[in-house]
């Protein structure tokens, strides 16, 4: 017999939906090119798109399982989650504005330093150079973009141009907490402990709260909650979502997973 609305305890995990620099390289341009913040690509048109729908999905999700009407969306610092979050909470209409929380970063691991601070790097996740022969090049530090050698938790800071829809009175209970930096990267564990202490800080019972994060984070995040290896559903892709509920006991089980908002 399933709960009553008001003694489940829910979240909604989503990944964000398309980004401008993978949009532009499927012209062969390069986004980073000119950008000041080359790590943190904002929304494409086709992003802003696929937000909305992942909004309406996930209320005809709510409403066929009976869950409590959303309370608050989580997002990233970035701007591409915060984009998308921004789009999702339209198809809510008592939701307030999105709060930040830094523990829904994205993954500071070396596959994504590489993707925006090599002089060449143009977005794609483990980005390598490479010479005239097709011979991978040592990484010089020489020439990695200055951002890469300062800590990540001071360049993840949402930029001065504000996205309307944010709280921005509200501070984030969670933090990066260590120290990485270029040839000091997050492990995949510490990735996942950190993105648990969102779910730990933000979920209360009786209350369906939703996280917008990038996809390294939410496809772990399902071995985080349920100790079952993330290859069982595979990566979450563009704009999908997975809805978890937590158990008396305290573990969490899926009730969906990766569902697409079905936008191309």
């Amino acid at each position: 017999m399933t709960s009553l609305p008001s003694n489940r305890t829910i979240i909604i995990v989503a990944r964000h939906a398309e980004r401008q620099d993978y949009a532009m390289l499927k012209d062969k341009e390069n986004w980073l090119e000119t950008a000041d913040r080359p790590w943190d690509p904002p929304l494409s048109d086709l992003g802003w798109k696929q937000g909305a729908a992942l909004g309406l999905c996930v209320q005809q999700h709510i409403n066929e399982l009976n869950l409590t009407p959303m309370r608050q969306i989580y997002s990233s610092p970035f701007q591409r989650c915060r984009e998308t979050a921004v789009a999702v909470n339209g198809a809510f209409s008592s939701a307030p504005e999105v709060k930040v929380e830094y523990g829904l970063a994205e993954s500071l691991n070396e596959d994504w330093y590489r993707s925006w601070s090599l002089p060449t790097s143009n977005g794609v996740w483990g980005y390598t150079e490479r010479d005239g022969g097709g011979e991978a090049l040592e990484v010089n530090l020489k020439t990695l973009h200055r951002a890469a050698l300062q800590p990540a938790s001071s360049i993840i800071v949402p930029a001065k141009n504000r996205v309307e829809g944010i709280d921005y009175k509200h501070k984030s209970v969670t933090e990066i907490q260590k120290v990485y930096c270029w040839g000091s990267f997050e492990t995949g564990r510490d990735q996942i402990k950190r993105l648990k202490s969102v779910v730990n800080a933000v979920a209360r019972r009786g209350s369906t709260v939703m996280l917008v994060s990038h996809g390294g984070p939410v496809t772990h995040l399902f071995e985080g909650l349920t100790g079952d290896d993330w290859h069982t559903y595979g990566e979450a892709d563009y704009a999908s979502f997975s809805i978890y509920e937590r158990t008396d006991e305290g573990t969490w089980i899926s009730l969906v997973m990766n569902k697409n908002s079905q936008v191309p």
